[in-house]
């Protein structure tokens, strides 16, 4: 009877089991995969490798450009006001190449961003935006909004953009990262970085 003790409570619980294993939540649909029509996460920095057109950087006002930089293995986009050379005022963006946005299911962005010794955003501030109506001598701009990089914790904490809805958006566009800051006012002299840039 010992050995029956212990059976009956074994099989009841089997029994359980399979029952639970058919309840009406296993029935429901999974989400529909999306995959990303681009994606960069600037490891082929990391391997020293090079593509060709990837990213687009001008300076709108200095002369300091967003570059790649690696830490730890890691690699990414770069920009900070604090290095040499020192200049009154930047003004810089990084654009990625032509994406056709009506190739992506959901139309989606994420990315993940970073901030080093900022303390002032309205000076020293990251932006995204997205170029779209581009011809060979203009596009327009759009700002969009996402989670930025947070000033009370610690530096180069990386945070996550959140879904960025791009459904406005038809056929050719280009995603654009602006960062602002000055070499020369400690107030405004702060880093930002950018990785992990995926539309879906």
């Amino acid at each position: 009877m010992k050995i029956l003790k212990h059976i009956f409570p074994i099989a009841v619980l089997t029994l359980t089991g399979l029952f639970a294993a058919c309840s009406p939540e296993d029935e429901q649909e999974l989400p529909t995969y999306s995959p990303a029509i681009f994606s960069d996460d600037f490891e082929w920095h990391t391997k020293g490798e090079n593509p060709q057109n990837t990213w687009g950087t001008t300076a709108v006002k200095g002369t300091k450009k967003w570059t790649f930089a690696t830490f730890r293995n890691n690699s990414y986009l770069y920009f900070s006001a604090f290095d040499n050379p020192k200049e009154a005022e930047n003004d810089t963006w990084v654009t990625s190449n032509e994406l056709d946005i009506d190739k992506a299911n959901l139309k989606r962005l994420t990315f993940t961003s970073t901030q080093g010794f900022v303390t002032d955003t309205l000076n020293n501030k990251l932006e995204l935006y997205v170029l779209h109506n581009i011809t060979e001598s203009n596009a327009d701009t759009v700002k969009l909004h996402f989670r930025k990089p947070q000033l009370n914790v610690p530096n180069f904490t990386w945070v996550n953009s959140g879904i960025v809805n791009l459904s406005q958006f038809k056929g050719k566009i280009k995603i654009a990262f602006r960062a602002t800051g000055s070499g020369t006012d400690g107030r405004y002299d702060g880093t930002y970085e950018v990785d992990n840039i995926k539309v879906f």
